[in-house]
């Protein structure tokens, strides 16, 4: 009868402290910020070799950072961001959430802004995963307002 009181708590969840969830690996933070990074570079330059991403998320960008060059279009200045939240997802890998500030990045068409000045803070969802020795964007998820 002991035996089963003691399953029964551990079923439970009783008998001793929760899980702890898993701390994030070393590098993703240094990943997530060497994407952000080379990413804002790309598109600066008009560049798209320029992007540290894998795929299916580099394809994505290369082909908007080549065609907005194409069409003369250009991007100046930066972002920035301050991380929500980091959690594993399925499959291997981490979703890195920030609040996004676009109001430092403005895309120029002609040489004009073609953005508004003030935009909100965004909720931007990265998913990093191992590839090549570091930490790569596979895929970005826009959630909405921050």
């Amino acid at each position: 009868m002991k035996w089963l009181v003691v399953t029964l708590l551990a079923l439970a969840g009783c008998g001793g402290p929760a899980p702890r969830a898993a701390s994030p690996p070393a590098g993703l933070s240094s990943g997530y910020e060497e994407f952000w990074v080379a990413w804002g570079r790309a598109e600066r330059a008009g560049d798209p070799d320029l992007v540290v991403a894998a795929d299916p998320l580099l394809t994505t960008l290369r082909r908007v950072i080549a065609e907005r060059a194409a069409a003369g279009g250009a991007v100046r200045g930066e972002v920035a961001r301050r991380v929500v939240a980091e959690e594993e997802v399925t499959g291997g890998g981490y979703r890195v959430t920030a609040c996004v500030d676009y109001d430092g990045r403005r895309e120029l068409r002609d040489g004009e802004p073609a953005d508004p000045a003030d935009k909100p803070e965004q909720r931007v969802a990265v998913v990093m995963r191992e590839h090549d020795g570091g930490w790569r964007g596979v895929n970005l998820y826009y959630e909405g307002d921050c």
